[in-house]
C-alpha cells in the first residue's frame, strides 16, 4: 500500500474578504474530495484573505496514481478557478 501528500499553496484573484477566501476554500475542498476521492484540508492560519494553502492525502495499491492524481488536480485547480498556484509538491510512501 502506497501512501501520497500534495501540498498546494494557492493565490485567489478576486478575493477581498475571509468570507469570499472561505467560499473559494470549501468549493475547492468539496470538489477534490469528491472528484479524485482525495482526503483534503486546509492548514494556513486564514489571517491573509487571498493566499490559501491545502494539503491532500490518498491511499493507493498503484505507485504510479499518486504522481497521475497530482497531475490532474493541480491542473483541476488551475483551470476552474481563478487562481495561481504558487507551490506545489507531493510526497510518495
Amino acid at each position: 500500500m502506497y501512501f501520497g501528500k500534495y501540498f498546494f499553496d494557492i493565490k485567489i484573484y478576486d478575493s477581498y474578504s475571509l468570507k469570499d477566501k472561505r467560499r473559494v476554500a470549501k468549493s475547492i475542498i468539496l470538489r477534490l474530495q469528491d472528484k479524485f476521492k482525495l482526503s483534503v484540508c486546509q492548514y494556513d492560519k486564514g489571517e491573509v484573505y487571498n493566499f490559501l494553502k491545502i494539503s491532500c492525502a490518498m491511499t493507493t495499491s498503484d505507485y504510479k496514481l499518486i504522481e497521475k492524481i497530482y497531475h490532474e488536480t493541480y491542473k483541476f485547480i488551475e483551470e476552474n478557478y481563478n487562481v495561481e498556484i504558487c507551490y506545489s509538491n507531493y510526497e510518495e510512501y
